[in-house]
């Protein structure tokens, strides 16, 4: 209705718009006006009034003229949303005291209002008593209740049902309500203001604030948005304080006595001048407080500010509720806790601690914190500065013992001044870890040691710098649980006797190891001996021509080498040429494989020997080998009986996936489980196989053969595949079919695309 300027007329009969209930306008270009002052009788039976994009629409309701005499005009009202609507300059042209009232009003939602200087008048907001949830979004608004001319000191607002308030993106807002008021809303559950750049939010008096001058120093004064002292906050339950760039302080001193007891999650995010979260003078209010997450903000020194007075003041030690704290993107923060707690505050109840890209980052805990930490279920520390984990101020003292009873994950990861756990002589004990990753510690070259065996060798560290103190300090039988242990880009530990470590440290659950890059494994027979437990292996970056040694046949018990090993990932291996030589015996080694991944190995010129069997292998990728001229053997793939999807791809020499060896072209190969095959920019590749040997596919439904230049025919001999109806050629093509796969495969050859 882009032409429509007025809805209503003056005349209608008696009964007009009495049971309307619900109301949309939308898409009224022209509207200014949605009521008239004296229409409003009428609608007794509203309950639902929608205003969107009407783009010249500048009031809702028209009061002045003639007096409305009416109260129960609106008073069924419960839903009232206005959005995208540029020019709305008042919601009421005057304070409709004495005319109607929104005591039932429920859900109010403002969205881009720009010209919106306030919401309500103050009799308005006085009678809101149903009021459940308040959101405001990208408007002008200064003031949310607007303070009326020769209004009395100390107001006061009750919402006694409001549960949800968010302010969100108000750059103009300066206060809720301008000059001294109480605001009660005794249900308020969540809290959420941002984008709001003029105010400070919590304070119990007017803020005085420092800004720079040419000449001088300016004291400005502001009212925050909430003075405490007179609003309580007895039931919140979620705080978000979000893109707040000039928010300085989240506290102030003085808060009403029955706030934020309740409060169980705090989110601060992009606040980029403040400078701590929680002083220790108002930590002990926060009774129910389990979530705290920071993150994107840049002057941000520290999250706990604890001052030195404290100690002497405080004989009982306060458990501090919190269970999860995320800290992200912090650039500055050079502390987590300002001074260790220790005898004032405990945080015994944290169970997953995540920091990540806090550059200034020293260490994470105070050494009395790490001490209590026995609800610890999950540590990430990614991309920081931390040298150590733990820090103590006395490392001369008697070992240290940390015990993690409940840590289950640990992952250090990018982190490149890493020394240590904690610094000097310690014991470190954690029964239930059961994924590890150490990855890119540049500064570490022992990953773990015996606590006597390091012990031994304190005093030659002491005269010998240069030997370094290992990540861990541990007793026999460490990590007895530990199931998932991932180590690599430590550019130091260039060696790792990975056989005496694992004799040193029990790993004796170990299921899945990934060693990457940089780690030249010595005794690596003896290594693979001793993963007994091993369901994957991944080997990334290492310096293994073969990855099953001669020596491991030369055994009788080498089919008790990897017994349990389901996947098997070899990765960037540029000195590999064979998983093991032709030439060795017959092996049950990989007879368990389910997951075959081989990438980026470009010396590798035989897969497997002859006589490997892959008899319970599901998955094969093969990618970036640039060695390779064929793939494996008939005897080999005669094995491949529970087989389901097999990928080649990027492989630029191979000719031939399955070779024969000689006199068995008569038999076939039937791959019974197979059902998705690629074969991808094999630029060398004539067919899927060498000579007239039949295939038999018939659980094959999805072919991908892509830029496969040299490919005019799948294979010469018999081939059953009843299932499959379509072969893709390209990303973005369709799929094709012609007759049968040899066919299809021919016709994409001859360039019919």
């Amino acid at each position: 209705m882009s032409k429509l300027k007025i809805i209503w007329h003056d005349k209608f009969s008696p009964g007009s718009f009495t049971k309307l209930q619900s109301m949309t306008v939308q898409f009224c270009e022209d509207l200014i006006k949605i009521f008239q002052v004296n229409m409003l009788s009428r609608f007794q039976s509203l309950e639902s009034l929608v205003v969107d994009d009407c783009g010249s629409l500048e009031e809702m309701f028209e009061l002045q003229g003639q007096e409305v005499m009416e109260t129960r005009a609106l008073t069924q009202l419960k839903k009232l949303f206005m959005r995208r609507l540029p020019n709305l300059k008042r919601v009421w042209n005057k304070d409709p005291r004495g005319t109607f009232s929104l005591q039932n009003l429920q859900e109010i939602e403002v969205v881009d209002c720009e010209s919106l200087k306030n919401l309500f008048p103050t009799s308005v907001a006085k009678s809101l008593q149903q009021l459940v949830n308040l959101r405001i979004c990208r408007c002008g608004i200064e003031e949310v209740i607007n303070q009326e001319e020769g209004a009395k000191e100390d107001v006061r607002f009750v919402f006694p049902k409001l549960t949800l308030l968010k302010l969100r993106m108000l750059k103009k807002l300066k206060w809720f309500y301008q000059g001294v008021h109480t605001l009660e809303w005794p249900l308020l559950k969540t809290l959420e203001v941002s984008g709001s750049n003029e105010i400070q939010i919590f304070a119990s008096k007017n803020i005085r604030i420092q800004e720079p001058n040419e000449q001088s120093q300016l004291e400005t004064s502001i009212q925050p948005l909430f003075l405490v002292e007179k609003v309580g906050f007895p039931s919140l339950e979620t705080l978000a304080i979000l893109n707040m760039e000039n928010l300085k302080i989240t506290w102030h001193d003085k808060l009403a006595e029955d706030s934020f007891f309740k409060l169980q999650s705090l989110f601060v995010k992009d606040c980029e001048n403040l400078v701590d979260i929680f002083k220790s003078n108002i930590l002990t209010r926060f009774q129910s407080l389990e979530g705290i997450y920071v993150s994107n903000c840049g002057s941000l020194q520290e999250v706990f500010e604890l001052q030195s007075h404290d100690v002497r003041e405080r004989h009982a030690v306060t458990a501090i509720p919190v269970k999860i704290l995320k800290l992200q993107r912090l650039p500055k923060m050079k502390h987590v806790w300002n001074k260790d707690p220790q005898g004032i505050f405990s945080f015994q109840n944290l169970r997953k601690i995540s920091v990540l890209e806090c550059e200034s980052l020293k260490s994470l805990f105070p050494a009395s914190v790490a001490r209590w930490l026995m609800q610890l279920e999950d540590l990430r520390i990614e991309n920081c500065g931390v040298e150590e984990i733990v820090s103590r101020e006395d490392v001369a003292e008697a070992a240290a013992r940390f015990v993690f009873p409940k840590l289950t994950l640990l992952l250090l990861r990018k982190m490149p001044k890493l020394k240590w756990f904690c610094r000097g002589v310690h014991i470190s004990e954690w029964p239930l870890l059961k994924q590890l990753e150490m990855t890119g510690c540049d500064q570490i070259e022992r990953f773990a040691s015996k606590f006597l065996s390091f012990q031994e060798t304190v005093e030659q560290i002491l005269v010998e710098p240069s030997i370094q103190q290992p990540l861990f300090m541990v007793q026999e039988g460490a990590f007895p649980n530990l199931e998932d242990l991932r180590l690599g880009r430590n550019h130091n530990m260039k060696g790792i006797e990975l056989a005496h470590f694992l004799e040193e440290v029990c790993f004796c659950k170990l299921k899945v190891l990934s060693v990457i890059d940089y780690l030249a494994i010595s005794n690596w027979s003896g290594f693979l001996k001793r993963l007994h437990n091993i369901e994957k292996l991944v080997l990334t970056g290492s310096s293994q021509e073969e990855i099953f040694p001669y020596e491991l046949f030369d055994e009788e018990k080498h089919d008790r080498i990897l017994p349990q090993l389901r996947e098997l990932e070899l990765l960037n291996q540029p000195l590999l040429t064979c998983l093991w030589k032709e030439d060795t015996q017959p092996s049950l080694i990989l007879h368990n494989l389910e997951n075959l991944k081989v990438s980026q190995c470009g010396e590798l010129k035989i897969l497997v020997p002859s006589s490997m069997s892959f008899q319970n292998l599901t998955n094969l990728e093969i990618l970036k080998c640039h060695g390779l001229i064929n793939l494996i053997t008939f005897s080999t793939a005669k094995s491949l009986v529970q087989l389901k999807k097999m990928s080649v791809s990027e492989c630029d020499k191979i000719t031939k996936v399955v070779v024969g060896e000689g006199g068995e072209a008569s038999e076939v190969i039937t791959f019974t489980q197979l059902t998705y095959l690629k074969l991808d920019s094999l630029p060398k590749l004539a067919s899927f196989c060498f000579g007239s040997y039949s295939f038999e596919l018939p659980s094959l439904e999805e072919v991908i053969v892509r830029q496969c230049p040299e490919m005019k025919i799948f294979s010469r001999g018999a081939l059953g595949t009843p299932k499959l109806k379509r072969v893709l050629a390209t990303q973005e093509d369709e799929w094709h079919w012609k007759a049968d796969l040899n066919t299809t495969i021919h016709w994409l050859w001859e360039g019919n695309l």
